[in-house]
């Protein structure tokens, strides 16, 4: 015991003391952890990672949608949807059917990878949060540019969701994706169920000054 610890009367911690903070502190960053990774997302983490033109509110809508806050999550078109554990998981799954010609959707923007080799990332540096996230923003902000100038704001917008999942300004109204960034205002019960159900991933190519459906 110090000297300092005598003076102002303070007791040595019991082993039992000791353990507690150590869970305390460990249950603490998990929860953390989960926060960023699991049911939320760090909004510092957008803001450091994103494009800059991009709301950062859409950037977490669109991760919402996507992967629900999983940074391990991929989708094989055509062949379902995964949430893996762990990056090393997540890449083999995701190398392995790129390889095998499926179009794949990765991470926490569900980043597709025809995009891969035209905007140079590898797999394991799209599985990275900050790297995903600039990515899946640097697309949206091209294909929100690509709408038309003259239009709302809000429609603008919209229309570059529908780009961002389907490469078509009207299939992601079609198939239920649009109406998932704004279900509460829209008056359309249909729309409204559709869009509860759909999973729709169709991949986005993108060549300069011309985004077109992936064949």
């Amino acid at each position: 015991m110090s000297l300092y610890k005598k003076a102002a009367g303070v007791e040595p911690m019991s082993r039992t003391q000791r353990n507690y903070i150590q869970k305390f502190f460990f249950y603490s960053t998990l929860f953390f952890i989960s926060n960023i990774f699991g049911n939320e997302i760090d909004l510092s983490l957008i803001e450091q990672c994103k494009n800059p033109n991009v709301d950062t509110e859409i950037i977490k809508q669109i991760i919402k949608v996507e992967s629900n806050y999983k940074q391990f999550a991929i989708n094989v078109n055509k062949v379902g949807s995964f949430n893996l554990k762990t990056k090393k998981e997540a890449k083999t799954l995701a190398d392995f059917y790129i390889t095998k010609g499926y179009s794949v959707d990765i991470g926490l923007m569900q980043f597709n990878s025809s995009n891969l080799k035209e905007f140079s990332y590898s797999i394991d540096e799209i599985l990275e949060p900050c790297n995903n996230i600039k990515a899946g923003s640097d697309i949206f902000y091209l294909v929100y540019e690509s709408t038309d100038p003259n239009l709302d704001k809000s429609e603008r917008i919209n229309k570059a969701l529908s780009i961002y999942n389907t490469g078509n300004q009207q299939l992601g109204f079609k198939n239920g994706y649009v109406a998932k960034f704004d279900i509460q205002n829209s008056n359309n019960i249909e729309i409204q169920k559709i869009a509860r159900q759909s999973n729709t991933k169709l991949s986005l190519v993108f060549q300069p000054y011309n985004l077109k459906d992936k064949k």
